[in-house]
């Protein structure tokens, strides 16, 4: 009744502009709008959204908020916190509804969308604005219409000359062709040994903020075959002694630097405690088998390439103070302690939790397009070479733990497909695409036969409610906290 004297009092002052009327229960409640508006045909309905209970689930959409969609415009005023709202917006999109996130302010929440008023964006504003960019290429659903409303349409955003990723970017793939794409080699355990670990409380906290891979096999042991599995395609038996680069240890096939460089892209392998520039041997706490690059004749043996593209670990914060020194593919290699190779798993991590804020805060991973994936090389033995994988970046799903079953080959052919590649062999070619990390359907799982454990369940996104500095938050029921399954 509160609104119905509110419209009349609005149109009595001779006002005749488009009126936005909320939902109930702090705006996230719509069930009861069309049966309680006001008699007047210039309303929108409004929600505010932040995965409260009870309304952050696809059906819960559909039931809540698509039959008033259906009638009269609806708008969210408010969305908010980065791994939420990829998931609402493409729904929203598919409905024809208006959305605006939550908030312009450098708060340092989860529902700040910028760091600085300069407009540096946090990851959660990164994710919005390339949601929308993506909305440039397609048009939107329109509608619905009512009898006297026109809704004014919103213009689409122009795209930053940074956005556009070096090389050229595959007529249609169902990965995002991202500018920067950085994989970074974990050592030695098993899937269960690390999902779900209280010694790996910041690889957990990654993974639920993208998607961990709950299915993700090594292809072989020891170390080397897997690092030349996941840069050439191939898993040579040379490779099984873990040899250093010696005659008879080397690989003349191409491989995905070669390929990436064909492309018109840049990049370069970062090994931790290797010391001087495309080293050969073992040293210290390198070890030259975690190396893939220097085993390629075409790299090793051609002093300027190997120098320029295969550096010591130190040179990576150098590189990424901007996003036009830092290359498209970085590969990172941690040193035998940090890798967990050697030293513990809380070790490991440890060196996770200070490296990989770097890239994430970074101006290449804040301004532009790009995908972390963080993965193990096989396991120890313990759970039939599953090992873990975590992918985090635009456009990657948040939360999700797809049941589909992958292997490095699956890895390798995920960044193909974002570039445009072609295939390096028979095994990335017969891969598929990780695509439902990207909120693609599920596809035909690889060919290459592995063991497959159970599936493991998608989480629940944890739901969270907005809080706005020096004002009283808005109440809700206590969440219950989403855990990453152990598998």
């Amino acid at each position: 009744m509160g609104f119905k004297a509110l419209v009349s009092a609005i149109r009595g002052s001779g006002a005749g502009n488009v009126i936005l009327i909320p939902g109930t229960g702090w705006s996230y409640d719509l069930s009861g709008w069309l049966a309680n508006r006001p008699n007047d045909s210039q309303l929108v309905a409004g929600v505010h959204n932040y995965g409260g209970p009870n309304y952050n689930t696809q059906s819960s959409w559909e039931a809540s908020y698509a039959p008033t969609a259906a009638q009269v415009p609806v708008t969210f005023g408010e969305i908010g916190f980065d791994g939420y709202v990829e998931q609402l917006m493409p729904w929203l999109d598919s409905h024809g509804i208006g959305y605006l996130a939550w908030t312009w302010d450098t708060w340092g929440t989860d529902e700040a969308l910028i760091s600085g008023y300069d407009g540096t964006p946090t990851t959660y504003g990164v994710g919005y604005r390339s949601h929308l960019l993506s909305l440039t290429s397609a048009p939107a659903p329109a509608p619905t219409p009512t009898p006297t409303v026109t809704p004014t349409p919103t213009p689409s955003p122009t795209p930053s000359p940074g956005l556009t990723p070096s090389g050229n970017c595959p007529a249609a793939s169902t990965v995002p062709c991202f500018d920067h794409i950085f994989i970074v080699l974990m050592e030695n355990h098993a899937y269960s040994e690390i999902v779900g670990s209280s010694q790996a409380p910041y690889f957990n906290q990654l993974a639920q903020r993208g998607t961990l891979a709950g299915n993700y096999f090594a292809v072989d042991h020891p170390s080397l075959p897997n690092y030349i599995a996941l840069t050439s395609g191939d898993d040579p038996s040379w490779a099984t002694p873990d040899c250093a680069p010696v005659p008879g240890c080397t690989s003349s096939r191409q491989n995905l630097a070669d390929k990436a460089e064909a492309s018109g892209r840049s990049w370069k392998g970062y090994m931790e405690s290797m010391g001087a520039a495309c080293g050969t041997s073992d040293n210290g706490s390198y070890a030259v088998r975690h190396d893939p690059w220097v085993y390629y004749d075409d790299i090793r043996n051609n002093a300027a390439r190997c120098t320029s593209h295969v550096v010591d670990y130190t040179a990576l914060a150098t590189d990424l103070a901007s996003a036009a020194t830092t290359p498209n593919l970085v590969w990172i290699t941690p040193n035998l302690c940090d890798d967990m190779h050697d030293c513990s798993i809380q070790t490991g991590d440890g060196w996770l939790s200070r490296e990989m804020p770097k890239i994430l805060n970074s101006p290449a991973f804040t301004s532009q397009r790009s995908l972390l994936a963080v993965v193990w090389d096989e396991d120890d033995s313990a759970q039939g070479n599953q090992v873990p994988l975590a992918l985090v970046g635009s456009g990657v799903r948040a939360a999700f733990v797809p049941p589909t079953s992958y292997n490095h080959y699956n890895l390798l052919r995920t960044v193909e497909a974002a570039w445009g590649l072609p295939t390096l062999t028979a095994n990335d070619g017969g891969a598929a695409a990780m695509a439902d990390a990207f909120g693609a359907g599920a596809p035909t799982p690889s060919p290459t036969p592995t063991p497959t454990p159970n599936p493991t369940p998608t989480p629940t996104p944890t739901p969270k409610v907005k809080h706005v500095p020096g004002h009283k938050p808005k109440p809700s029921p206590t969440p219950t906290p989403t855990v990453i399954p152990t598998g």
